[in-house]
């Protein structure tokens, strides 16, 4: 016996289209992707935490008395050279006004200043004779003259220590008042 079965090729099924099933799961997978990640974050997060607390207790019993220690500087090599570094120079500046100068040098050493004004040093009472500090460190300080002239006047400093010596020049600039 034989069957036939009438097929109208008229009504053929178009194929479907797999393009939405694609982006479907592809959807689907980033969704489940983006919670698995934000439950590890939020784990790792708690996880970590939970140690820290730890952590910041045992940094609170830190010893305090650390923070208030003074440091004092080692001694140099007395037979080191006697350097000598202008630090700083109040410079320009007016008649009649404070000015100052800060050096470094080595510490203990003896140090002397000249301001020559047209080649001639100037008597100021605040450029006298200095010691550096423990630091090295020597500051003078001094009101301009009001008789200084204007323009730039070179500034000498020689400090000295153990029969060495070490020099320095810069310049100061005086302007009107």
């Amino acid at each position: 016996m034989k069957i036939y079965v009438a097929h109208d090729y008229r009504k053929q099924s178009k194929p479907r289209s797999t393009a939405p099933k694609l982006i479907r799961n592809g959807l689907t997978s980033a969704f489940v992707m983006l919670v698995l990640a934000l439950l590890v974050g939020a784990g790792y997060t708690y996880y970590t935490g939970l140690h820290n607390k730890k952590t910041v207790n045992n940094q609170l019993a830190v010893d305090t008395t650390l923070q208030h220690r003074v440091l004092t500087p080692t001694a140099p090599d007395p037979n080191a050279a006697v350097g000598v570094a202008i630090q700083l120079v109040t410079s320009p500046i007016a008649r009649g006004e404070s000015a100052s100068v800060s050096i470094k040098t080595y510490p203990g050493a003896s140090c002397d200043i000249k301001i020559l004004y047209n080649n001639i040093p100037t008597t100021e009472s605040g450029l006298k004779h200095k010691v550096a500090d423990i630091y090295g460190v020597v500051s003078w300080d001094w009101t301009i003259s009001n008789n200084a002239p204007e323009g730039t006047s070179p500034i000498h400093v020689t400090c000295s220590h153990h029969l060495k010596s070490g020099y320095v020049e810069g310049n100061l600039i005086v302007t009107a008042n």
